[in-house]
């Protein structure tokens, strides 16, 4: 079930991938992963070309 913490942490991840801009050319896409009730990790959208493809949204675990 969604709750208002649930809310926060969209809301948080929204304003994080709005730091890239709003346009779709600028890929506004972020991530927050959340255990608990603590943000293990935030990212947003990397566009970058490597061996295998292209990465996007990159979050090392």
């Amino acid at each position: 079930m969604i709750d208002e913490n649930d809310r926060a942490w969209m809301r948080e991840a929204i304003a994080l991938a709005r730091t890239k801009g709003t346009s779709p050319q600028d890929t506004p896409i972020a991530a927050i992963i959340v255990l608990d009730g603590l943000e293990l990790i935030e990212q947003h959208h990397v566009w970058k070309l490597n061996r295998v493809g292209v990465t996007h949204l990159g979050i090392p675990i």
